[in-house]
């Protein structure tokens, strides 16, 4: 069951933090889900857009990396994993 652990509103609509029990969302309103972790492994990213993003790891090693904007932390974990 969903369950709504954190909600607040902008003049562009709702923002909400959801939770199933085995993940938890970031969401924009009712049907716009940002960004989503699995809890047990959340440096694993479940977005096709935050795959894309892990790509620059297949042609080299970077020493560091600036994240900026939303995503609920997903991008960060998965490259805290990885570097």
């Amino acid at each position: 069951m969903l369950k709504e652990i954190h909600r607040c509103v902008d003049k562009y609509g709702a923002i909400q933090v959801l939770d199933d029990g085995a993940k938890r969302y970031l969401a924009f309103g009712n049907d716009h889900e940002q960004s989503c972790q699995i809890k047990a492994s959340p440096h694993i990213p479940q977005h096709e857009y935050s795959r894309a993003i892990m790509m620059v790891l297949l042609f080299c090693k970077p020493h560091s990396v600036c994240v900026l904007g939303l995503g609920g932390g997903t991008s960060v974990m998965a490259f805290m994993n990885a570097l």
